[in-house]
């Protein structure tokens, strides 16, 4: 396991081994916070209201499985703020 800030360039080698290797990653932010960037970021509003209207709100996923198109989107426009440069090139 590691923790580190999004913003550090990091790595590890290879996983060389027979089981996946999964990885996670957790914002915690309040809704007043403006996201930079052209494209509008996904969120889950886990706590209160949004009385800003700054991000997308998504559903709360219903099963393991139902998120698979929204983590899709939310790394789409992640990238295409991050590296506007990239945004027409497929992932």
């Amino acid at each position: 396991m590691s923790l580190h800030h999004a913003g550090i360039i990091h790595g590890s080698k290879a996983n060389s081994s027979d089981k996946p290797r999964i990885g996670i990653a957790v914002r915690y932010i309040t809704p007043e916070v403006v996201q930079g960037g052209t494209e509008r970021q996904l969120a889950l509003l886990v706590r209160g209201k949004d009385d800003f209207g700054h991000f997308d709100l998504v559903e709360r996923p219903k099963d393991d499985f139902d998120s698979a198109g929204t983590q899709g989107e939310a790394l789409r426009r992640i990238l295409k703020n991050v590296l506007p440069e990239r945004a027409s090139s497929p992932l």
